[in-house]
């Protein structure tokens, strides 16, 4: 444990959760230090057993998203905050710890626990502003969870990205996928709010430090992932079967799914198929003509999606502009080798468990492609070095970086 003084001043932690799941692990960090006061979510499912029979009705997706809430490990320290008044009735239904009652916004809920409790708050990048302002308020201490790289030099990047399909600016998109000038404001306060930042890769430090935010303020805890639950399935590929490549997430021109696609149809479809396990946010006439290589499956409850990626030869994200792609440890889990950029944030070394390709270069893609379909002594070493690095991922580890970042001493 380092020296340093307790970044948090002596305080234990009230984590504010907007669904981003990987915060679960957070508290769980900060609970296996000492130091977690308190849960503040907009739903948690205390009994899921009560589920349980659902699985059966075609609602079985429903119900598998449901499920995914439960963590009994912090129901004693849960909040529930519904978004929907009606949504509070249901929680308290099925067994949810305490729900709290609307009529105040997530922000004065949070700064209040923080005020009462004498807390620290610790909350994720774009949803922190308006609590960060009222706990700072108070003299409570505030963690940055910034889990997508600097909003300012993304939105540049996707802007340029726009103009290069052709696609026009819409910014109703362009806010929904985080990069409006508003959420970019909204963000750059928090920066300025923080008293430390959480990195969760090596990329999305050294674009806040890229803008202005100083180095000894943030913190790299890289995330982790579950391979107990992501295991490998090791499915044979017949000969002459095309590789079938999984892309994981919402698609659009930020994750460089239409440079992917590009890649694949060079190759062709006799040696190339992509599965899309997401939304493509692209308008259709630009997916026509990729039919012949391309499937999609929408959104999949992790159970399913765990079924699915364990049909595919490898995975590919070559995103434009990330923060730390959980979806590309899950897929090395599986012992799928991934096709990545630098700005994926991930782990993956180039020619060891997967490949590193340039952004916005399909003839990169292709060659990586073409190196997984017809070399499958390479392929299946790169599966087990994937698996094995993905096995050194884990969220302990990730914990054991916040913790020790924070220079957190035991809890009181």
């Amino acid at each position: 444990m380092s020296a340093r003084p307790d970044r948090l001043g002596g305080r234990n932690v009230l984590v504010m959760h907007p669904r981003r799941h990987h915060l679960y692990h957070t508290a769980l960090a900060y609970r296996d230090a000492g130091r977690l006061a308190g849960f503040l979510t907009e739903v948690y499912v205390g009994r899921p057993g009560l589920l349980a029979p659902l699985r059966k009705l075609p609602m079985a997706r429903v119900a598998n998203k449901l499920s995914a809430y439960h963590h009994p490990e912090l129901t004693q320290y849960v909040r529930v905050l519904p978004a929907h008044p009606a949504l509070g009735w249901l929680w308290r239904a099925l067994g949810a710890a305490t729900v709290a009652r609307r009529g105040r916004s997530w922000a004065q809920v949070a700064a209040d626990l923080v005020r009462d409790g004498h807390l620290a708050l610790h909350a994720c990048c774009s949803q922190a502003q308006d609590a960060f302002a009222l706990c700072k308020a108070d003299g409570a201490p505030c963690v940055l969870e910034q889990y997508i790289g600097d909003r300012r030099a993304g939105r540049q990047l996707l802007l340029d990205e726009f103009a290069h399909w052709g696609l026009p600016m819409d910014e109703p998109l362009i806010h929904y996928l985080g990069f409006s000038q508003a959420k970019i404001d909204i963000n750059e306060r928090e920066y300025a709010l923080a008293d430390s930042l959480i990195a969760g890769s090596a990329f999305v430090r050294d674009t806040l430090v890229a803008a202005g935010v100083p180095a000894e303020r943030v913190v790299l805890a890289p995330y982790g992932v579950e391979s107990d639950v992501f295991t490998p399935r090791f499915t044979e590929r017949r000969a002459n079967e095309p590789l079938r490549v999984a892309f994981v997430g919402t698609g659009g021109v930020r994750k460089g799914v239409l440079y992917l696609l590009q890649a694949a149809q060079r190759l062709g479809p006799q040696r190339v198929q992509v599965h899309v396990f997401g939304t493509l946010l692209l308008p259709e006439a630009m997916l026509r003509p990729y039919n012949d290589i391309l499937t999609q499956h929408g959104h999949l409850a992790r159970r399913m999606l765990i079924a699915e990626l364990g049909q595919c030869h490898a995975m590919a994200l070559p995103s434009l502009w990330e923060g730390s792609a959980i979806a590309v440890l899950e897929a090395m889990a599986m012992g799928l080798p991934p096709v990545v950029t630098p700005n994926t944030g991930s782990v993956v070394r180039d020619g060891e468990e997967g490949f590193i390709v340039p952004i916005r270069d399909s003839d990169a893609i292709a060659a990586a492609l073409t190196r997984l379909a017809d070399d499958e002594t390479a392929r299946r070493t790169m599966m087990r070095r994937a698996r094995a690095t993905a096995q050194q991922q884990t969220w302990a580890i990730y914990g054991q970086n916040l913790v020790e970042g924070l220079s957190l001493a035991p809890g009181r």
